[in-house]
């Protein structure tokens, strides 16, 4: 029974082969290097200090190399360049732009050369007569506008495709408090995006309904690997383990290289109860990245290979 499980395990693994491409990097065999970018130019998150420690403490654990800033002079060229994902976590242009035009135009540019991008909660942009002003290109890359929101409760965040990066190993709804928005149109009928998660609404308010209301969605815009989810008001939600790894498994998959090559062929061991599928990855120089799924989140480590010259 443990041998035919393996082996469907196995070949559901190697079916998701193309999600393992997040391992961009084989030959530095390193986690994502990630800017945290939460300047609040509106209404202000206050919970937002103390999140931005949460994510830094449990991506750190998790191999990845994390900065934060409220500085919009990080947004250069040569800056950027250091990251391989931008994150927007709350952030918020209601009294001022975020970014002058040459910052903006320095973020553009730095997704369309190979950045990715991930937007949490507020990183929605606003609607109204003078935020639609406001990087109109920064909308479309979002895919979606802000309407409302219910008021601050509980609700399930329903996982609906169980098999993207962001929800493996995840049970199917997570409950958690929120601030649950609500967009201007459904961004499941925009071209390309595709809705990983929605919000069950029982018990919403009429302003805050949609019907059908994405919550977490992914596309490729511009060439480049986008991630968002509209959660993430306050530590009512980032203190749930389970949504915390739905967020650091998008940054994974958002921070995928399609320059990834030469997959190994896979194996399985069983250890004990626990169960790790592994997959091996060549890199330059023999080295070689094996990847791990223990049923709860993604990990990788590096194996040196034959000295070289």
């Amino acid at each position: 029974m443990i041998h035919l499980r393996v082996r469907a395990c196995r070949a559901a693994w190697f079916c998701l082969a193309g999600f393992f491409g997040f391992c961009y990097n084989l030959a530095a065999g390193q986690g994502p290097r990630v800017l945290i970018f939460h300047k609040q130019n509106g209404y202000i998150h206050t919970a937002t200090p103390g999140v931005v420690t949460a994510l830094k403490s449990d991506w750190a654990q998790h191999g990845f190399t994390v900065e934060s800033t409220v500085d919009s002079l990080a947004f250069t060229a040569q800056n950027l360049a250091r990251f391989d994902v931008v994150v927007f976590l709350n952030t918020n242009y209601r009294n001022a732009p975020l970014l002058t035009r040459a910052q903006e135009a320095a973020f553009e540019n730095y997704l369309r050369a190979g950045g990715a991008f991930v937007g949490l909660h507020s990183a929605v942009p606003l609607n109204g007569a003078y935020e639609e002003t406001v990087w109109p290109w920064y909308a479309d890359l979002f895919g979606a506008r802000f309407r409302s929101h219910a008021p601050y409760r509980s609700a399930p965040l329903v996982l609906e495709d169980r098999t993207h990066a962001s929800t493996l190993g995840l049970p199917a709804r997570i409950t958690l408090q929120d601030e649950w928005y609500a967009v201007q149109a459904n961004p499941r009928n925009v071209p390309g995006i595709h809705v990983i998660a929605t919000v069950d609404e029982t018990g919403f308010l009429a302003d805050s309904y949609m019907g059908d209301h994405p919550m977490t969605w992914c596309r490729t815009f511009e060439g480049a690997r986008s991630w968002m989810t509209l959660v993430g008001h306050d530590m009512g939600a980032f203190s749930n383990s389970d949504f915390m790894t739905h967020v650091r498994n998008g940054v994974l998959w958002a921070a995928t290289d399609s320059a990834a090559t030469a997959l190994r062929a896979p194996r399985s061991e069983v250890r004990g109860k626990k169960r790790t599928i592994a997959l091996s990855y060549a890199g330059k120089g023999g080295e070689r990245l094996e990847v791990y799924l223990d049923g709860r989140s993604v990990a990788a480590r590096r194996r040196p290979g034959p000295a070289t010259r």
